[in-house]
């Protein structure tokens, strides 16, 4: 039975996951960064606090990289430098709490016992669903406005 402290867990979990595919699909990654982080995920939710060195390392080099190379999200019109830096300040330390959020999956859900197979897939699931409805909301929003 899952208690209310691994509901709530799930629920932050979902919604940071939500907010990460929506900023991907802001900055227009590449197929190979998406798969690249779903993979960082799935390590990440398995292994729990001994692999968040290679989470961190995956993150910082996603935001430098889309940073480098893409500047800044297609969809936002920057005044000036101190809104691309908070941007960017406020993507790493989004980026950081996601990944410990994540690594604490393990732990809350009892994932080291080898019978919860079932319930790895099911978190599982649910990273790559909320991953997906990042996508979704992203593409909504850019969903041009018919009158």
């Amino acid at each position: 039975m899952i208690a209310s402290k691994q509901i709530f867990i799930g629920l932050i979990i979902s919604i940071s996951l939500i907010s990460l595919g929506w900023v991907l699909s802001a900055y227009s990654v590449p197929i190979w960064l998406w798969l690249g982080t779903i993979f960082v995920l799935f390590h990440l939710s398995k292994r729990g606090t001994g692999a968040i060195p290679l989470a961190l390392i995956w993150s910082n080099c996603i935001l430098w990289i889309s940073t480098f190379i893409y500047a800044n999200p297609s969809t936002f019109e920057w005044k000036n430098a101190r809104q691309w830096a908070l941007s960017i300040m406020g993507i790493w330390i989004g980026t950081t709490i996601i990944t410990v959020l994540v690594a604490q999956i393990p732990r809350v859900f009892k994932l080291n016992q080898k019978r919860n197979n079932k319930l790895w897939l099911g978190i599982i699931t649910l990273m790559t669903t909320s991953l997906g409805l990042g996508i979704v909301l992203y593409q909504l929003g850019q969903a041009p406005n018919v009158q």
